[in-house]
C-alpha cells in the first residue's frame, strides 16, 4: 500500500471519529488529539500533492515550505537560502558541494610548493598561540568570565570562579576530560589540523563526543573533506535513522564514496567556515583560496615545469645545424643526430661544444639564441607569487619569498609596518574563526558564563591606547587614579597600591616633607626635623630648590 493510500485510509478513519465541533459539548483532550491527527494527515497530503504537481509554482511553494522548516507563525525564514534548482544534486541524503573542483584537488593545490609555503607559514603562526597564558598581553590564550560590563565594573574573580577557570582550561589541555589525557596528543596538533583545513578547503571540523549522561567528554578534529550539510527534515530515511534530539534533527554527516557513515547533530560537530557568502549557488559551503586561485595555481606549475624541463629534456643550443649535399644517407644523418644527444644533451653536457665529422657534407650553423632574455621566467612566476601572497592576505617576507614586486602590491610603508598589516588582515580572521568555534562548542557547552580567548593578538594597539592613556594624564586630561581603574578595573588604594611613577613619588615626597601637592607651605611652619642641620643651610638647598621649582611648573602645567 503507497504512502497516500494509508494516509486517505487514515483520514477515513479519524472522520468516522472525529467529533462534531458544532456541538455543544466541550471537546475533550482525546478529541483535540484527534483533531491534531487529522489535521497533521491533511498537511501530509497537501505536501504529497504539491511535490506531485505538474505545476512548476506549485511544486516550488511546497519546497519554500519544507526549507522553511515546516514551521508556522512569523517565526520562520521566507527567503530562498539555497537555489531549489539544485536540490536535484542531493539525490544522497546531503547537500552536493557545488565546487567547481573536488576536495581532492583542493588538497593537492595546498601541497604545491609555493602553497604549501604559504599555508605552513600561516599554520605556524596559528600554532604560535597554542600555549595557554594568564597575561592578555602575551601570546596564547584563556579562559575569561564573560564580559557583559565594562572593563571599570568589572570584579576580581571569586575563589568558585577561578576554579571553573582552572577545570575548563584543563578541559581544553587533555582534549576533553582527565581520562582523555594519554589519548591526547597536544592542543597545538589540534591547531594546526584546524587551520590547515581552514586555509586549504575552508571547512574547520571537528567532532564533540558525549558521554551517556550527554556531557561533553572529548574532542578531537577530523577530515573536513569528508563533513557534508544535510536536510534531515527533508530525508526519510534519516529520520528514520536518527531521530530527533531535543528538537533537533542531525545537521551534519560523513561522506565516504558518496556513502554516509554517520551523522552529527548540531552540537556533536562543528562546521567553521570563514568564507562563507549568500549566494544560494554555494548550497551552503565556504569557498576557499584555492578555489580562486585555479589558473594561478597552473600558471605556477606550468612555469616550474616549464624551467624543469629545460634542464632535464633540453640542449640548451645555441641555434641548430643545416647539412648541405644531395647524397646524405638517412644512416649518416641518424648517426649526426645521435652523436648530438651524445655530447650535448642533458645537464652534464651542458655548453660543451661537439667536434663531429660528417664526411663530404657541408655543415652550417644558424645562430638562435642572441640575448638570455628569452629564458628569464623570474619576474613571471614573481608576479605569479606577489598574487598567491595577495589571495591568503599574507606578505611574501613572512613566507621567505624577498621579492621586489612586493612592495608595488602590499605598500611602501617599512618591514615592521607591512607585517603588522599582513597579520591583521590574514592572521587575525583565522584566530577569530577558532576562537568562536572553542567558544560555543566547548567552553559553553561546560559552563555559559565563559569564554575562549586569544591573547597578545592585538599588543601594538594596546601600546599605542596605553601611550595615549598615559598623555592624556600629563596633560592633564585623565588623572592618575582614573587611568588606575582603567587599566585595574578597581580604584586606587594608595595604602596598598605602589606606583613607580617619578611625578608621583616625587608629589608624594613633597606631602610627607610639609608641602602641598604642588609645592604651597601648608599653613604650619614645621620645626627643624634634624637640630644639628642649620635651617638655613636646608633651605638654601640646591636640591631642595630644584625639587621645589620642579613641582611648581608641574602645577602650573596641570591648572
Amino acid at each position: 500500500m503507497s504512502r497516500k493510500s494509508r494516509l486517505l485510509r487514515n483520514r477515513s478513519e479519524l472522520v468516522k471519529v472525529t467529533p462534531q465541533t458544532s456541538s455543544n459539548r466541550p471537546l475533550t483532550l482525546e478529541d483535540v488529539s484527534l483533531l491534531q491527527q487529522k489535521l497533521e494527515i491533511e498537511k501530509n497530503l497537501l505536501i504529497e500533492k504539491g511535490l506531485s504537481s505538474s505545476d512548476p509554482l506549485t511544486i516550488l511553494n511546497t519546497q519554500r515550505y519544507l526549507q522553511q522548516g515546516q514551521g508556522s507563525g512569523d517565526n520562520f525564514i521566507k527567503s530562498f537560502l539555497f537555489n531549489p534548482d539544485i536540490d536535484s544534486l542531493n539525490t544522497n541524503n546531503f547537500r552536493t558541494p557545488t565546487k567547481s573542483i573536488s576536495y581532492e584537488t583542493l588538497k593537492q593545490m595546498a601541497r604545491t610548493p609555493i602553497i604549501r609555503t604559504i599555508i605552513g607559514t600561516r599554520v605556524d603562526q596559528v600554532a604560535n598561540f597554542a600555549e595557554p597564558t594568564d597575561n592578555e598581553q602575551e601570546k596564547g590564550w584563556k579562559v575569561r568570565k564573560k564580559r557583559r560590563v565594562s572593563i571599570q565594573e568589572q570584579k576580581e574573580p571569586t575563589t568558585q570562579e577561578l576554579k571553573k577557570i582552572e577545570y575548563i582550561t584543563n578541559f581544553i589541555q587533555n582534549g576533553g576530560k582527565a581520562e582523555n589525557k594519554w589519548d591526547f596528543e597536544s592542543l597545538e596538533e589540534y591547531i594546526r589540523q584546524l587551520a590547515y583545513d581552514s586555509l586549504s578547503i575552508d571547512q574547520m571540523c571537528m567532532e564533540l563526543a558525549n558521554n551517556r549522561g550527554g556531557e561533553l567528554c572529548q574532542f578531537y578534529p577530523v577530515d573536513g573533506s569528508t563533513i557534508r550539510l544535510v536536510d534531515s527534515g527533508k530525508s526519510e530515511v534519516l529520520q528514520k535513522t536518527y531521530p530527533k534530539k531535543n528538537g533537533y534533527f542531525p545537521k551534519y554527516v560523513q561522506v565516504w564514496q558518496d556513502q554516509i557513515c554517520t551523522a552529527y547533530y548540531p552540537w556533536e560537530m562543528t562546521f567553521g567556515v570563514r568564507n562563507k557568502f549568500t549566494d544560494i549557488n554555494t548550497n551552503g559551503y565556504g569557498v576557499s583560496e584555492l578555489e580562486d586561485m585555479i589558473t594561478i595555481v597552473t600558471w605556477m606549475l606550468f612555469g616550474m615545469q616549464y624551467n624543469g624541463n629545460f634542464f632535464t629534456q633540453g640542449s640548451n643550443p645555441k641555434g641548430f645545424f643545416t647539412l648541405e649535399g644531395s647524397n646524405i644517407s638517412p644512416a649518416t644523418l641518424n648517426e649526426f643526430k645521435q652523436m648530438w644527444r651524445n655530447t650535448v644533451a642533458g645537464v652534464n653536457n651542458s655548453h660543451k661544444v661537439p667536434v663531429m665529422g660528417m664526411g663530404s657534407a657541408k655543415v652550417n650553423w644558424v645562430d638562435m639564441q642572441t640575448s638570455n632574455k628569452d629564458m628569464e621566467f623570474d619576474a613571471w612566476l614573481e608576479f605569479l607569487i606577489v598574487i598567491g601572497c595577495s589571495m591568503f592576505k599574507i606578505d611574501p617576507t613572512e613566507c621567505g619569498f624577498n621579492l621586489q614586486k612586493a612592495s608595488q602590491v602590499f605598500g611602501q610603508d617599512g618591514q615592521k609596518a607591512r607585517l603588522k598589516h599582513s597579520q591583521t588582515k590574514g592572521l587575525t580572521p583565522i584566530l577569530k574563526l577558532i576562537q568562536r568555534v572553542f567558544t560555543k562548542y566547548i567552553v559553553e557547552r561546560l559552563d555559559d558564563d565563559y569564554e575562549f580567548i586569544f591573547c597578545g593578538v592585538e599588543t601594538e594597539d594596546q601600546v599605542q591606547a596605553l601611550d595615549m592613556d598615559v598623555k592624556k594624564i600629563t596633560s592633564g586630561l585623565m588623572s592618575l587614579e582614573d587611568g588606575f581603574k582603567k587599566n585595574s578595573g578597581r580604584d586606587f588604594d594608595p595604602q596598598k597600591d605602589t606606583i613607580l611613577n617619578p611625578v608621583y613619588l616625587q608629589i608624594q615626597q613633597m606631602k610627607m616633607m610639609g608641602g602641598s601637592a604642588f609645592g604651597q607651605p601648608s599653613g604650619v611652619e614645621e620645626e627643624n626635623p634634624n637640630p644639628f642641620t642649620p635651617k638655613e643651610d636646608m633651605e638654601e638647598s640646591p636640591f631642595n630648590k630644584s625639587l621645589a621649582n620642579y613641582i611648581e611648573n608641574i602645577g602650573k602645567i596641570t591648572k
